[in-house]
């Protein structure tokens, strides 16, 4: 499917990827400089709330698929140390990959 199809360009176009199944941790790592980047679809707020928070206080960027402002109830997380932020989405925007809205996003209570 379209999120396998995007894992394998990330696979082919960077020096490594990792998937430790804990969005949280992720990216707590990009925070502090482990990793160079990190994206997901679908997860929860608590899941990418605090980690956000710790990548843009280190000096890393926060983003939708799409360049767009972060929103914790979005459903699109893409993070990075901010060198590699575009190249992160020009992959996502490839042709076949993760369509625009994978799903609606969560509602705010």
């Amino acid at each position: 499917g379209p999120v396998g199809r995007t894992f394998t360009r990330f696979a082919t176009s960077s020096l490594g990827v990792r998937d430790r199944g804990a969005g949280a941790l992720d990216l707590c790592y990009v925070a502090c400089g482990r990793f160079d980047g990190y994206w997901e679809i679908d997860q929860s707020p608590w899941d990418v709330a605090a980690g956000g928070l710790l990548v843009e206080e280190a000096g890393g960027r926060m983003s939708n698929f799409r360049a767009g402002p972060f929103d914790i109830f979005g459903g699109e997380t893409v993070a990075s140390n901010g060198k590699i932020h575009d190249q992160i989405l020009a992959v996502l925007a490839m042709p076949g990959g993760i369509p625009k809205r994978y799903r609606p996003p969560m509602r705010r209570r």
